[in-house]
């Protein structure tokens, strides 16, 4: 399996959007409205960070499975059965 790369996520960078997780039972925190300032690997190389501002960020696991159109990108961790969820809000 490939590894997510940061690049992936460019589309992503600098615009609003609506982050979540999902379990695999479908239970899903709220959408929340941010703005992703950066991708980046973690110190270890195991997932990539998505900063919402210096300090604070999403981990999601480089292993996932990842699928996305324009307008979604969605990682499925098969470990933990949890799906991050990354969607451009309409303008």
């Amino acid at each position: 399996m490939e590894l997510i790369k940061t690049e992936e996520l460019r589309p992503y960078i600098a615009v609003p959007v609506q982050v979540g997780v999902q379990d695999a039972s479908g239970e899903r925190a709220p959408l929340v409205s941010r703005v992703i300032q950066k991708a980046a690997i973690c110190p270890d190389g195991t997932h990539i960070r998505l900063y919402f501002d210096r300090r604070f960020f999403l981990a999601v696991p480089r292993k996932s499975c990842v699928t996305k159109n324009e307008q979604e990108w969605m990682a499925f961790d098969q470990e933990t059965e949890l799906s991050y969820i990354v969607r451009k809000e309409e303008a």
